[in-house]
């Protein structure tokens, strides 16, 4: 299980934000099997990694129908609420125009957090998969820690230089 946990770690370190879906079906995954192991006691191995395998396939749907819609609906909800917000703590009469700045503001709101989803993928994809290559080896901390630090570095110079010759 060791040799896949850094399989999983070494494709999140190199590909997590290219590959989203399959980020979060190595986390469904995963999640799925730590959850299996410590709540469902006494199951057969295969048992234990066919639930880790529906937890991950269920995760990469999720990831790959849903991903743009909640992205989008939640920066443009706190795009609207902060600018409306802000408005009001400084006491701003909006008149009849709260709606329209409120609808405006969560555009802007949904733009932006769509543009930084990037960079958010990036360095989680990072962690994520270093944490796993760092768990995945049988060492002391001093080695897991130096592992995990070079590790995330690695993964965002590489997922970086990716996204800068995408674009």
């Amino acid at each position: 299980m060791d040799i896949i946990q850094a399989l999983l770690g070494v494709s999140l370190l190199m590909f997590g934000r290219r590959i989203f879906w399959l980020c979060i079906g190595i986390i469904g995954f995963i999640l799925g099997l730590e959850i299996a192991t410590r709540f469902i006691g006494g199951l057969p191995q295969w048992a234990l990694i066919s639930i880790a395998l529906l937890s991950g396939v269920a995760g990469a749907l999720l990831a790959m129908v849903l991903q743009h819609v909640v992205v989008g609906v939640a920066g443009f909800l706190v795009g609207g609420f902060l600018v409306t917000a802000c408005l009001d703590i400084l006491m701003v009469d909006t008149g009849g125009y709260s709606v329209l700045i409120f609808v405006v503001s969560g555009i802007i709101g949904a733009i932006v957090i769509i543009c930084l989803f990037g960079w958010a993928l990036i360095i989680l994809s990072s962690l994520t998969g270093a944490a796993l290559l760092s768990q995945a080896i049988d060492a002391g901390m001093q080695i897991k820690v130096s592992l995990f630090v070079i590790s995330v570095i690695a993964g965002l110079v590489m997922q970086t230089s990716l996204l800068k010759k995408k674009g």
